[in-house]
Parts: structure tokens; sequence; C-alpha cells
């Protein structure tokens, strides 16, 4: 059962992606309002419930971390084969 679920193909790619997760979650109390404001032409963001407003936030701290990932980290992680490293 434990296997099954550490094979789990969305908690493997959460598990690729969690450094930007720890690093990009605090500022998504940052981003939210402005990308909010952006997308609704609305002065203030506003959100039906307190739950909607949680499932935006991680929405867009995954958002941000798979863009980290798939932009930066992983063409970075890719040059590794590029410099030998003495044991």
């Amino acid at each position: 059962m434990a296997g099954a679920v550490l094979t789990w193909r969305p908690l493997l790619w959460t598990g690729q992606i969690s450094y930007g997760l720890y690093l990009l979650h605090n500022f998504s109390h940052w981003w939210a309002p402005r990308i909010m404001r952006q997308l609704t032409h609305y002065r203030q963001a506003y959100f039906a419930s307190e739950i909607m407003h949680v499932l935006y936030l991680i929405g867009l701290s995954f958002a941000a971390a798979a863009l980290s990932w798939y932009l930066l980290e992983r063409p970075l992680n890719r040059l590794k084969s590029h410099f030998h490293y003495a044991a």
C-alpha cells in the first residue's frame, strides 16, 4: 500500500518541483491579489470564501514552481553532465 502511494505520479511530480514550492509559496500572498486584479480588472481581489482563496494560493504556488522547474531548474540540471567533479 505504501509503495503504491509513493509511486503515484502526482506525488512524484510534486516531489520534483518541491524546492520551487518551498521557495515560492511565501510569495503567493504577494502575487495573488495582483494577478487576480489583472484577470478580473477589479481594484480589490475578492474571493467568495476562504477555501477558494486558499485553493487559489495553492494553485498559484504550484504553477510558479512548475514554471520554475521547467524553465530554469531542469535546464540547469542538464548542464551537470558538462562539469566533472573530483571525489
